[in-house]
């Protein structure tokens, strides 16, 4: 059997921050001792009731900092003081988001399976799921890294510094592997959904340290029911649109637009 429709995945690398109440800024010592992993001044900052959600200037509380660096015992401690779960930081980011981040592995393969089901069943052909957000400052210990992400990206053009920022990019891409390896195993018609696929990976930054949107690190996968070229490294002109390749995926799909967004021409793909 032919499969003449498409399954269409957009990623790109990000993730969603909740925002809520923000931590107020105030005595920062405890936020400071557990930024430091120090028990020791954590229990004696404790016993003199300093403020346990009193956060740093950006509003990371000493919550924040237990969660993210996985010490149970710490945020255990200042949770049974009444630290707040739902304490949000200057980027939106509360310690009960980190605490999610931190079962990143388990999270993201849940959803991929979950998109590769959908598309599986025709619940529907078109998803996008943003995997980490640029201004996050979660942490991926399993990546090699354990920084904030956004504070990684500021490497300052140090190669130690963007030696370990690119751990976390080169895990995020295997987090990718794992979704696309599911589709090229999973039949469908005369082929795998991977075959009848295009998923677009890739980020709206090529240089955090500058900010740089030019050029992206973009990657299209999958076979497009036999539409798609593989293994090719296309270079475009400078500054080359980013909807240049939108509008070309469109056609693709067999959607004919003169242009979209600020395109200014079709991509060979």
């Amino acid at each position: 059997m032919y499969r003449k429709s498409l399954n269409v995945g957009l990623w790109i690398a990000g993730v969603l921050s909740a925002v809520t109440l923000s931590a107020a800024a105030g005595d920062a010592r405890l936020a400071d001792a557990a930024m430091r992993t120090d028990r020791d001044a954590i229990r004696s900052l404790l016993q003199q009731k300093v403020d346990v959600n009193a956060g740093q200037a950006d509003g990371t509380t000493a919550l924040h900092w237990a969660v993210r660096q996985d010490d149970l015992e710490t945020a255990q401690m200042l949770i049974g003081a009444g630290a707040k779960v739902d304490a949000s930081s200057r980027y939106g980011v509360t310690p009960l988001y980190l605490a999610c981040v931190n079962a990143f592995e388990d999270h993201i393969k849940l959803m991929f399976d979950l998109l590769a089901l959908a598309y599986q069943s025709e619940t529907t052909r078109v998803a996008t799921l943003m995997v980490a957000k640029d201004l996050s400052p979660a942490s991926y210990p399993a990546s090699g890294n354990r920084g904030g992400f956004h504070g990684a990206s500021h490497h300052a053009n140090v190669k130690a510094n963007m030696d370990s920022f690119a751990l976390i990019n080169k895990y995020h891409v295997q987090m990718l592997a794992y979704f696309i390896e599911k589709l090229s195993k999973t039949p469908d018609g005369d082929g795998t959904l991977f075959d009848h696929s295009m998923i677009l990976y890739g980020s709206s930054m090529s240089n955090g340290n500058q900010h740089d949107h030019d050029p992206l690190p973009i990657v299209l996968l999958g076979g497009a029911s036999g539409q798609l070229q593989g293994n090719r490294h296309i270079v475009t002109p400078a500054h080359t649109p980013m909807s240049n390749l939108l509008l070309s995926m469109l056609y693709k799909l067999g959607v004919q637009r003169d242009s979209f967004g600020d395109s200014t021409g079709k991509l060979e793909i």
